[in-house]
């Protein structure tokens, strides 16, 4: 029988997950901390709020709180109440976290690479639009 799309998207999200970590473990990260680098290094001066970070991988507070407190503990950013509102939290990557973007970039420019490789422009194209079509889909439930 054949797999419905919602298990091929699970597997492949969890098999894209399962490369991230590998990728991440010799720095002594989880995947998502180093997809919290990336994000953070496409923020205005690096830095971000706490809620942008939960807001962007669909996390509670509460586990955002444990992740960023953990990558501070490694030197990877610095957390500090905003300038506008000390109840939020605005966090900054540190020069350590910053050495990690090349590395988080190229990773994820080669996986891009790997994954679309045996695709055609068009196809490529179509891809693309089904991942958009699917999480607009999903946003909308």
């Amino acid at each position: 029988m054949e797999k419905n799309i919602g298990q091929l998207l699970k597997e492949a999200a969890r098999a894209l997950n399962q490369s991230i970590d590998r990728f991440a473990a010799p720095y002594g990260l989880t995947g998502n901390q180093m997809s919290l680098i990336d994000f953070m290094s496409r923020q205005p001066n690096l830095t971000c709020s706490q809620q942008q970070v939960e807001h962007e991988f669909n996390i509670k507070r509460s586990t955002t709180t444990v992740m960023l407190q953990r990558m501070a503990a490694k030197g990877l950013l610095d957390q500090h109440p905003s300038a506008t509102d000390g109840r939020k939290k605005v966090v900054t990557l540190t020069a350590k976290g910053q050495g990690l973007i090349m590395p988080v970039h190229s990773f994820i420019q080669e996986k891009d690479q790997q994954l679309l490789e045996n695709l055609n422009p068009t196809e490529i194209q179509a891809f693309r639009r089904i991942l958009v079509m699917i999480k607009e889909e999903a946003e909308h439930d």
